[in-house]
């Protein structure tokens, strides 16, 4: 194996000088340009894996449906009137309903023999 030469490259992209590298085995040059190739398709990969994870139907070709439902944005108009009807209408509530029957319930004794005082 040949020795490799510096890198070529307008940013220097180790820790250490040229200096140092002339000077670094052939067969560890190797390795180091190995390594450093390997982290870059890491690198790419992670990102391209990180794309993925935020795609949804708004960033890629899928239907809505296919959306997480924890995931999904809310939507939120902002409109310059306020919540509510018209001041001074009277609106419409429905009204509670007189109870028909009324029955007693009483608490049962439990296993071991006491029971709970009403209140």
């Amino acid at each position: 194996m040949e020795p490799q030469s510096a890198p070529v490259h307008p940013i220097w992209p180790w820790p250490f000088g040229l200096q140092d590298w002339e000077h670094t085995p052939p067969a560890v040059q190797a390795y180091v340009h190995t390594l450093h190739h390997e982290l870059i398709q890491l690198r790419e990969r992670v990102d391209a894996l990180a794309g993925r994870l935020k795609a949804d139907s708004t960033t890629a070709h899928r239907p809505p449906s296919s959306d997480s439902p924890s995931k999904k944005p809310r939507q939120r108009t902002t409109t310059s009137r306020k919540a509510g009807g018209k001041p001074g209408h009277p609106g419409h509530r429905q009204a509670f309903l007189p109870p028909t029957t009324v029955q007693e319930v009483r608490p049962a004794r439990c296993a071991c023999g006491a029971t709970r005082p009403l209140p």
